[in-house]
């Protein structure tokens, strides 16, 4: 539910006022790009990841490290006020 349109739209819409549909425009942009850069990236880094351990459990296990890491990292931006100009 976390990945849904609902709550990333509600995330643009509590800091945009003026510019809300350039804003909501390029946060949608951004996830169509990933949705077709995506699927033809996957197999290329399942198949580089297991040919450095030589099983999928490991190179799957392995991926998905690197999305808890891409995580983890996230949260350790700070919180910024929503600046009054936009």
């Amino acid at each position: 539910m976390g990945a849904s349109p609902i709550a990333y739209s509600r995330a643009i819409f509590g800091w945009f006022s003026a510019h809300r549909g350039r804003a909501l425009g390029v946060m949608l942009a951004g996830a169509s790009l990933s949705g077709v850069a995506l699927p033809p990236a996957g197999p290329i880094l399942l198949g580089r990841a297991f040919d450095a351990t030589g099983s999928y459990a490991a190179a799957m296990s392995q991926l998905g490290a690197i999305t808890l890491i891409a995580a983890a990292l996230m949260l350790t931006f700070p919180r910024l006020p929503r600046p009054s100009h936009v």
